[in-house]
């Protein structure tokens, strides 16, 4: 059941206006405005037009949901001429067009400008500052002004914090430095963070003060009182609770009965159970006692192997005696063989023994010598030698066993460089070139461009610092294509416009942010991009005949179109040629073969890749001919790498 809560709060209770600042707001233009209510009770007074109104949309902006946002509500002109953006860029007149004879806005700010709306509440009690701030610019003109939303668990100041900032995207990393403000990019999330903070348990408070924000009047105060400060009535939820309760109640009254039935069932099988245990007893003590056998055993064995310990001592002090004895006789034995053997030598004996020990190590020495000869007659018969039968045919066999010797040598110093140059071919294949393109077609996997990735990464860079996707900067190679009826022109004009393809177009609201990102950053790599103006002029000249222009698709769609016509006919109108004649006789011109001339005299031919090379291609927005002609690539080093592996093996 629901319970009543009676909510009784002090004259300084909860979050109150402390101050609230604005800047470019309206016709609020160049300095800050400072509202200053110190938590009481505030009126703001005036003549008409001195921006009451303006300064209470301001807070109605901070708080409302923009669905809900009601300008000028008092006036009843919330539909017809204040919004978000006439606010933002500070309207403050129509004039009539002399020519379309239609009313035209009259602005203080262009779209390089920002505004910002700061409001800091104080809770008294709770020793507590919470400052809400939104910061609103306008990109592009007639798109509807973007939002920064903060919520900061201290108090801020648009002085302080919020100006000397060049782009967004530096107020933003300037702000999360400090671990007290939270940036929101939606009013969703930002208002559940600060409803949360100040204790709104929904959106009915906010949605009161909205509806009487600037109105002039209730035509019906029962009516608004139930709409607006009454909770909606919960009557069929209390009684679903109810019923639900019962359903619980009649469940849980079966279950006991349930279980009681089951305790009744239950009482032959605890007697049941108070027999087993009283078995179980006495099988517990019988096992007790067969485990006593063991140990009663073990004591009697215990006492007949110490009476046959004591035997057997009494047998080993006899046999000691024993040895004893024949120890002593064999002392006598030896020193009577001494006496012999000195006997033998003082007879001249010592002769014949030392004669003996020199034959016994000549025989050694020549058993020893014949395995050597052995092992040497082998090693001479695999080199492809007769085996020596004298000292001079020995010595020939050493002299040619040294120049063997020395060629072997230089094989061995030959088939190390071999090695050293294969092993070298081999991590430069595998490190460089396979490993490159497995890279470069997990990437082109991932896209539809055949711009390198290194490029991709580079423009990312740019397009993550200036806030817009990647759609919006496009390198020139996404943009344009071979027509298929002239693909044999497709390698030559691919090396005409390679480096022209590998440019960033940058459209000029963007640019001067992508020109600061350029500029302070390390981007490891090459990069050329084009300014392109909101408005360009076409180029109307005619293309020669047979112009490389003619021969290129432009993608449909792309606002850079018109650009993309007067750069290519200004730069690229060169005549492609069938014949070397033709050639000759033209300024610009380009041959299939990828022979180019510019300007009468500069004449190239760059052949370090095969024209048909289409790993090197750049243009278009389908890569799947780039895919295959990689995967080939990286099949035919796999196979150059076995090879070599193999060689290395052999080697």
């Amino acid at each position: 059941m629901q319970q009543q809560q009676l909510d009784i709060q002090g004259a300084n209770d909860g979050f109150r206006l402390d101050r609230a600042e604005i800047f470019n707001w309206g016709t609020f233009n160049s300095r800050i405005w400072t509202i200053v209510a110190d938590g009481e009770m505030t009126l703001m007074t005036g003549d008409v037009g001195s921006g009451k109104s303006s300064a209470g949309d301001a807070l109605q902006t901070l708080l409302v949901p923009p669905r809900r946002v009601a300008y000028n509500k008092a006036a009843d002109e919330a539909a017809r001429e204040r919004t978000v953006a006439s606010y933002v860029r500070g309207q403050y007149s129509n004039n009539i067009d002399e020519e379309t004879k239609k009313a035209k806005p009259v602005f203080l700010r262009g779209t390089n400008t920002y505004s910002t709306i700061l409001a800091v509440f104080r809770n008294q009690n709770l020793k507590e500052v919470l400052t809400l701030v939104q910061v609103m610019w306008v990109r592009i003109e007639g798109e509807p002004p973007q939002r920064l939303y903060i919520v900061a668990e201290k108090g801020l100041s648009i002085d302080s914090h919020f100006t000397g900032f060049e782009t967004i995207a530096e107020l933003k990393r300037r702000l999360n430095a400090d671990s007290a403000i939270h940036l929101h990019d939606s009013f969703d999330k930002y208002s559940r963070h600060f409803c949360r903070l100040m204790g709104i348990p929904g959106d009915q408070a906010l949605s009161l003060f909205c509806h009487t924000m600037s109105m002039k009047q209730v035509p019906n105060l029962t009516t608004f009182i139930r709409d607006f400060m009454l909770d909606a009535g919960s009557t069929s939820e209390v009684v679903d609770e109810v019923i639900d309760g019962f359903d619980s109640l009649s469940e849980s009254h079966e279950a006991v009965a349930k279980a009681q039935k089951k305790i009744e069932l239950l009482h032959p099988v605890d007697d049941e159970a108070t027999k087993f245990q009283g078995y179980l007893e006495t099988v517990l003590q019988r096992a007790k006692l067969l485990e006593a056998v063991r140990p009663y055993y073990a004591s009697i064995n215990i006492d007949l192997i110490e009476k046959r310990i004591e035997s057997l001592d009494g047998e080993n002090a006899r046999a000691s005696v024993k040895l004893s004895n024949l120890l002593a006789e064999s002392t006598r034995l030896k020193g009577k063989a001494e006496e012999l053997r000195n006997s033998i030598v003082d007879e001249g004996g010592g002769r014949i023994n030392a004669i003996e020990t020199e034959l016994e190590r000549l025989d050694i020495s020549k058993q020893q010598k014949k395995l050597a000869y052995t092992e040497f007659s082998k090693a001479c018969i695999f080199l492809g030698m007769a085996p020596p039968e004298c000292e001079d045919a020995f010595q020939d066999v050493c002299v040619q066993s040294s120049k063997i010797i020395a060629d072997l040598d230089q094989l061995k110093r030959e088939a190390e460089e071999t090695r050293i140059n294969l092993r070298v071919e081999q991590e430069k294949l595998r490190d460089k070139k396979i490993t490159g393109i497995e890279k470069e077609l997990e990437s082109l996997r991932k896209r539809r461009s055949n711009i390198p990735h290194k490029s991709l990464a580079i423009r990312q860079g740019i397009a993550d610092a200036v806030g817009a996707d990647i759609e919006r900067l496009p390198f020139v190679g996404e943009l344009l294509e071979v027509k298929e009826e002239e693909s044999v022109w497709e390698g030559a004009i691919e090396r005409i416009l390679h480096n022209f393809a590998l440019s960033v177009l940058v459209p000029e609201e963007l640019y001067r942010e992508a020109c600061l990102y350029v500029d302070k950053t390390h981007l490891s790599g090459r990069i050329v991009f084009y300014k392109v103006p909101r408005v360009h002029i076409t180029a109307s000249n005619r293309l020669i005949e047979k112009s490389l222009v003619s021969k290129i698709n432009i993608k449909p769609g792309t606002e850079f179109k018109g650009w993309l016509e007067g750069h290519l006919g200004k730069r690229f109108d060169i005549s492609c040629c069938d014949s070397i004649e033709e050639f000759r006789n033209q300024l610009d011109a380009v041959m299939k073969s990828g022979l180019s001339k510019t300007r009468g005299d500069r004449h190239e031919k760059d052949d370090r890749r095969h024209i048909n090379d289409r790993s090197n291609y750049v243009l278009g927005w389908n890569n799947q001919k780039k895919i295959d002609a990689l995967a080939l690539d990286l099949t035919r080093a796999k196979a150059e790498l076995k090879k070599i592996t193999i060689n290395l093996r052999i080697v």
